[in-house]
């Protein structure tokens, strides 16, 4: 009896010990499904939904996934990122998403981690990179004193390091939209995450002013979402606040606030009229008539129609006006637009192609930079190229000639989280164009010194200019030769600039076919031997060189250019035909 009793006692303290432990070890398992995706209380399975979802809507929609990027390296990214869950927090993941999503190289397709996450604090602060260091070009009205300042470092840390350390967030398809992506140095979760920050809420800089010594500052976060609406309103403003609180941003511009150059009724400040005409205001689109120069300047910031008038109203009255001047110049300054709707633009480009006297040569110029995107690229510029001969001024844009677009949003289905993805290609060159940078007839970048001081390098020199060819028109013109010494002057002027490029490949290659075809063949291998200048890398024009030599008769000249065109790609395209010719020449 006393036995039973010990071992009926026994079984019952066994039991439930047993059930402790199945209790504990189903707490584990929820832990472990929970726990490590903090604050938003998903399980590893929703997570794994959630990239599934991703995956498959980039597969479906988007019209040319990895037309710019590996597929293979994709996938495996996929594959570490479903593995790493358990052991990643909620902004770990939305970075790893984030970073994903920006593997693909389009300037469209991007990753927002929107809801309740780190990476929706930010500090009230925009930065900008300009040719000469980064700088602060707008801030609280607290801080206002350090606008126009130099970043010298971020806590410890050199800011060109830590924008570079964020490249691999950022979705964009060149390096020209990279230095348009240095907004996410105002993300506080992103800083912190990374360990450039110690804490979420706060962040030391040091910085500087043009002509004095070094100075602390110090800035906290705010919960402003991940909101890009100002991140397309340009370097005036600022991270914007959720409802119901309230920040004001200044500029340099005598801490001038930052909503006055957009003001709600879509006029030019009075205040503003002592900046230069791109600093004036970031409305949708004005013009003005610089009658002391002969030259109609029209700012396009944004491709929309207002809601008390819409775009061709307003471009029907200006052309009916610039009918009535004597105008020597029409300057389109699209630096600033960050897209829109490119439909809109048609029409406005055949307007300009009504009118001789503003697309003559030298006379219809266009002012771009790293803010042009979108339908700017997509629409008006193709079209400006495809019926006229303008001539383009500044920094080249961020999107390539050739991209995609038209982006649809979609929420992943547990987490919240917002991916935009292209669901439209748009090919504003030829098929074959697979190069990230639309070149710009005329390079000409921006200083710290030149903005903050309120100069405009680029339409100064537009208006300084007293006439302007470009190497094609010149070569087409006045011949081969004239072309070699108009572009040995440019290479000169212009040579160091490393990103920079006279012409397009595609354009020189095909006007030297031309002229190869007409007989002309010293003409043409003066045109190609330009050619293999300015794009060296590549086979193709090593391959057109050694076209022309061959026809021309100069075995010495056609083997080394094959040769060459071989060096780079034994299989491009043309090779072939190039290794039968070398075979029939040298024994190779």
């Amino acid at each position: 009896m006393t036995k039973n009793r010990f071992y009926n006692s026994f079984n019952k303290i066994f039991s439930k010990a047993l059930i402790i432990i199945l209790l504990v070890g189903i707490s584990l398992l929820v832990y472990t499904q929970t726990k490590n995706t903090k604050r938003m209380g998903l399980s590893t399975n929703d997570w794994k939904e959630d990239i599934d979802f991703l995956v498959n809507k980039i597969e479906t929609v988007h019209p040319m996934p990895f037309n710019w990027s590996d597929s293979a390296s994709f996938y495996k990214q996929v594959s570490k990122l479903e593995l790493a869950l358990d052991s990643l927090d909620t902004e770990q993941i939305a970075l790893k998403l984030m970073s994903l999503v920006a593997s693909l190289k389009d300037g469209h397709t991007k990753f927002h981690p929107s809801g309740d996450n780190q990476l929706n604090s930010w500090f009230p602060i925009r930065f900008y990179r300009f040719s000469d260091g980064i700088y602060i070009t707008a801030i609280t009205e607290k801080h206002k004193q350090a606008a126009g300042y130099k970043v010298m470092s971020i806590e410890g840390n050199d800011p060109i390091e830590v924008q570079e350390e964020l490249a691999s967030f950022s979705s964009v398809e060149n390096h020209f939209g990279l230095l348009e992506e240095v907004f996410l140095m105002s993300n506080a979760g992103m800083l912190k995450k990374l360990g450039i920050i110690d804490n979420y809420n706060k962040m030391t800089l040091l910085v500087k002013p043009d002509d004095g010594e070094i100075e602390e500052l110090q800035i906290k976060s705010i919960d402003a979402g991940f909101n890009m609406d100002w991140e397309f309103r340009g370097e005036m403003y600022g991270p914007i606040l959720k409802p119901n609180n309230k920040v004001k941003y200044v500029t340099a511009f005598d801490k001038k606030i930052s909503r006055d150059f957009m003001n709600e009724h879509n006029e030019i400040e009075k205040g503003n009229l002592n900046l230069p005409l791109h600093l004036q205001s970031r409305i949708s689109w004005w013009s003005k008539y610089l009658k002391s120069d002969q030259t109609l300047y029209l700012q396009i910031n944004h491709v929309q129609n207002r809601r008390n008038q819409t775009f061709r109203e307003y471009y029907t009255r200006m052309f009916e006006d610039a009918d009535k001047l004597d105008i020597k110049k029409f300057v389109i300054d699209l630096r600033y637009n960050s897209g829109g709707n490119g439909l809109l633009a048609y029409d406005f480009i055949k307007e300009i192609i009504k009118r001789d006297y503003l697309h003559k040569e030298g006379k219809l110029f266009v002012i771009t930079g790293r803010k042009t995107f979108s339908a700017s690229v997509s629409h008006i510029l193709p079209e400006l190229f495809k019926y006229l001969n303008p001539i383009m001024v500044g920094e080249p844009p961020s999107a390539r000639w050739n991209h995609c677009g038209h982006p649809i949003t979609y929420n992943l289905p547990n987490s919240k989280f917002r991916v935009n993805i292209s669901s439209r290609y748009y090919q504003g060159s030829h098929w074959g164009d697979t190069t990230s940078i639309i070149p710009v007839n005329i390079p000409i970048l921006t200083s710290s010194k030149e903005y903050f001081s309120k100069k405009d390098p680029q339409l100064e020199f537009i208006i300084d200019l007293d006439t302007y060819s470009d190497i094609m028109s010149i070569a087409k013109n006045k011949g081969a030769k004239q072309a070699a010494k108009e572009f040995q002057a440019i290479i000169e002027k212009y040579g160091h600039i490393k990103w920079w490029k006279p012409f397009e490949e595609f354009d020189m290659n095909k006007l030297g076919y031309e002229f190869l075809r007409s007989g002309k063949i010293d003409d043409a291998i003066i045109l190609f031997e330009m050619n293999t200048v300015s794009y060296s890398k590549s086979p193709n024009v090593w391959d057109s060189l050694g076209d022309a030599y061959n026809k021309k008769g100069d075995k010495k000249n056609t083997i080394r250019c094959y040769e060459t065109a071989l060096k780079i790609n034994p299989d491009y395209p043309n090779s072939a035909i190039a290794k039968s010719i070398l075979n029939k020449n040298s024994n190779f």
